[in-house]
């Protein structure tokens, strides 16, 4: 396999990937770097903006100004649709400060509760996101999808720790992991498509839940890029859920000391397809699992800030992937006869 990431990685200045910016505009998907955080924002060809997540609140409001700059490299003057994948500050603490600086028209999320008991602050995150979702709320179900204009799909698949189909009782009854009764379990994941790309953003969800989304059958089909589900964290990142998904392409949004090592990197590489995983940061807790410097964002100790840039130009069955606004491209190709979502599950007999 890492003989196939060094092939694409020296074959990328020659397939023509081109500029971000074109005649005709890509999809374009910004992992932004919230270091162990999330904030990934989209920006659809016709100019339609969609962040899921939006990282945590500092008192530097670093998170904040990461997506703001994301969105103002790409031209946006502002977020069209927010997705609040679950309640965990490193995924909606940040929303506040980030309002300060980008209007947001709307927002997605799993279902508001008035306490979660595994953070005692989240009454007061919860008081910011009522009065800025205010009559400008929805709450996504497995089969919801998000209006967007033009030929991209983004499709719930997994809300509130229900999924598409509404699961099977044979898989509930014999589960992957021990319950999580955390919110991670509730996040929503959702896909992306635009013509014959497709693209996988989980949240946080764990074993369970992507067990559930593959068990017995795919209900989300196979995929050109996976974004690691909680960030590359071994209770997530289930091996079925890789070898189903069969990514060409893993994106891991880890930080310094959360994300990576053996049980996720061996699950990464159970997908068939797999030519490339990027990391936004050089683990330095699990040091002999990084992928060479040249797949990885921020490689130094110190390093932080550069983001993770995927662009999708679909009349050429191509996608690149740029380390910063201004990387080289790696070019993949996106595949043609990828498995497609298996819509239902087959009847189970008693």
């Amino acid at each position: 396999m890492m003989r196939q990431i060094l092939l694409v990685f020296v074959l990328a200045a020659g397939l023509g990937a081109g500029p971000l910016h074109g005649q005709t505009d890509p999809l374009r998907i910004v992992v932004t770097d919230m270091e162990g955080g999330a904030g990934t924002l989209i920006v659809t060809p016709d100019g339609e903006s969609v962040l899921i997540d939006c990282g945590s609140h500092r008192s530097d409001a670093r998170d904040a100004k990461r997506i703001a700059d994301a969105a103002r490299r790409l031209g946006v003057a502002k977020i069209d649709h927010l997705v609040i994948t679950h309640f965990h500050r490193d995924h909606w603490g940040g929303l506040g400060q980030l309002a300060e600086r980008i209007a947001i028209e709307r927002f997605y999320d799993h279902g508001v509760r008035d306490r979660l008991p595994e953070d005692p602050q989240y009454p007061r995150y919860l008081a910011v996101y009522r009065r800025l979702s205010a009559g400008k709320r929805r709450t996504l179900r497995p089969g919801d999808s998000i209006p967007l204009r033009g030929h991209v799909r983004l499709r719930c698949v997994a809300s509130d720790g229900e999924v598409l189909g509404g699961g099977s009782d044979e898989c509930r009854r014999h589960p992957a992991a021990p319950p999580d009764p955390t919110d991670n379990a509730r996040s929503i994941a959702l896909v992306l498509e635009l013509a014959r790309f497709r693209a996988f953003f989980g949240g946080d969800i764990t074993r369970n839940v992507e067990h559930a989304l593959v068990c017995p059958v795919n209900r989300v089909g196979e995929v050109d890029l996976y974004q690691a589900d909680h960030h590359g964290l071994q209770s997530s990142n289930h091996p079925l859920l890789l070898e189903r998904l069969n990514p060409t392409v893993v994106v891991m949004h880890n930080g310094k000391r959360k994300g990576g090592g053996k049980a996720t990197m061996t699950a990464f590489r159970r997908a068939r397809a797999l030519e490339a995983i990027f990391q936004l940061h050089k683990s330095l807790r699990y040091p002999a699992w990084n992928v060479p410097d040249r797949f990885i964002a921020n490689v130094a100790p110190d390093a932080s800030g550069t983001p993770i840039v995927v662009s999708v130009t679909a009349r050429q069955d191509r996608f690149c992937v740029r380390l910063g606004f201004d990387g080289s491209p790696v070019s993949f190709r996106i595949r043609p006869g990828k498995q497609a979502p298996v819509a239902q599950a087959p009847v189970e007999q008693p």
